[in-house]
C-alpha cells in the first residue's frame, strides 16, 4: 500500500604468531609487501593516483527491492567517480546518518573483515558496499516501533579529507544506528542497457485493493553480454494511440542494476485507482492508459509495453516506483 508523502521512503521498502619460516623467506615477503604496499594507489605507469575528493565523486545509498525481511534490510552504497580522472579510495569513508534538516542521528557504522584496503575508480565508473541493518526491531532501551528518527542521507567523510552527502531512500536504523557494511568493490565495466536488447512487460499483480494497484515491470536481457541500468527508466503512460497522458512517476534513489544476458530485472510500480483533489469523482479520473513508454538510460533508446490490462491512473497518473529486482 502507497503510504503518506512523508513515510514514503519507508514504504518503498522499505552486519603474528612464530611460525617455522627462516629469516630468508621473512625478508623475501617482507620486501613483497613493501611492494604491494607502495603499489598501492598507483597506475600501471607507476603514477601515484589522487585521493577520490567530494568535487570528483557522488554518492548514494539506496533500498535493494525485496531484501526486506527477519527484521533485517539491505541498503547498497554507490560510489561514482564523476571526474575526468581516476582516483582512489582508501577503506569505507566515516558514516553519520542524518535525519530531516540534516540533524546528526545515533550511527554505529562497522564495515566487515576490517583492515585497510583501497579501490581505484577510473572515470565514470563506481564502486559499491552492500549494508544490512534492522529497520524495524528495537534495542531494549529504544521506544518500541519507531525506534529511531527517519534517516534521510548519510554524511561520508572519506579517508584522507573530504565530506559528501549520499541521498538515500528514508528509514529507521535501530538499535542505534546499527549498521553492517561489506567493503567497497569495484563494478567491473559494463555497456549501458538498450532498448534493443531488451524485451518487457508491465501486467498488474492482483486486483486493485482500498484504492491502490500494483503492475510490475519485467526487462529481460536477450543480448549476448551484461548491461546497466543506472536508476530506473523514465516511465511515461501513453493511450491506445500513443498520445501521453499524465504521469507522475516518484522515482527511488538511483543506483546502478547489472542485468546479466537472459537475466529478468523487475520493479514494481504502485499507482492510485482512486480519484485525486480535482479528478472527477464519477467515471474515469483519467484517460485510460493502454501503453508505457520506457526511455533507458545514458541515451539506451525507448522501449514501448502494452499496459495489462489498461487503466485510468489517477492522481494525474502517480506512481511510485521500486528500484528493479535482479531474477535469476
Amino acid at each position: 500500500m502507497l503510504a503518506p508523502a512523508s513515510e514514503l521512503g519507508t514504504s518503498r521498502m522499505a552486519v603474528g604468531h612464530r611460525t617455522g619460516v627462516g629469516r630468508g623467506a621473512a625478508v623475501v615477503a617482507l620486501a613483497l609487501l613493501a611492494t604491494l604496499t607502495g603499489a598501492c594507489g598507483r597506475s600501471t605507469s607507476g603514477v601515484a593516483l589522487a585521493r577520490c575528493g567530494p568535487s570528483s565523486v557522488r554518492a548514494t545509498f539506496s533500498l535493494v527491492p525485496g531484501s526486506q525481511g527477519a527484521g533485517q534490510v539491505e541498503y547498497t552504497l554507490t560510489i561514482t567517480n564523476t571526474g575526468r580522472a581516476s582516483c582512489t579510495i582508501s577503506g569505507l569513508p566515516a558514516i553519520r546518518l542524518l535525519g530531516a534538516g540534516h540533524v546528526a542521528l545515533a550511527t554505529r557504522a562497522h564495515a566487515d573483515g576490517g583492515g585497510s584496503h583501497a579501490v581505484k575508480l577510473a572515470a565514470g565508473r563506481w564502486a559499491q558496499s552492500n549494508a544490512t541493518f534492522s529497520p524495524d526491531i528495537a534495542a531494549s532501551n529504544e521506544p518500541g516501533d519507531r525506534c529511531e528518527p527517519l534517516a534521510y542521507s548519510l554524511a561520508l567523510t572519506l579517508r584522507g579529507g573530504g565530506r559528501l552527502l549520499a541521498p538515500m531512500d528514508p528509514t529507521m536504523v535501530c538499535q542505534h544506528g546499527a549498521i553492517a557494511f561489506t567493503r567497497l568493490r569495484v563494478v567491473p565495466r559494463t555497456s549501458p542497457c538498450r532498448s534493443s536488447s531488451l524485451a518487457g512487460s508491465f501486467r498488474a499483480v492482483g486486483a486493485p485493493y482500498s484504492g491502490q494497484a500494483t503492475y510490475a515491470l519485467v526487462l529481460s536481457n536477450h543480448g549476448t553480454a551484461p548491461c546497466v541500468v543506472v536508476g530506473t527508466p523514465h516511465v511515461e503512460l501513453e493511450s491506445r494511440g500513443g498520445d501521453p497522458v499524465p504521469t507522475s512517476p516518484l522515482d527511488p534513489v538511483a543506483y546502478p542494476y547489472v542485468i546479466a544476458p537472459s537475466q529478468r530485472a523487475t520493479l514494481d510500480a504502485n499507482a492510485y485507482t482512486n480519484p485525486g483533489p480535482g479528478e472527477p469523482t464519477h467515471g474515469d479520473c483519467e484517460a485510460p492508459a493502454s501503453r508505457v513508454a520506457l526511455t533507458m538510460p545514458d541515451g539506451g533508446g525507448k522501449l514501448t509495453l502494452a499496459i495489462a490490462p489498461p487503466r485510468a491512473f489517477c492522481r494525474r497518473g502517480q506512481l511510485v516506483l521500486s528500484g528493479l529486482f535482479l531474477n535469476g
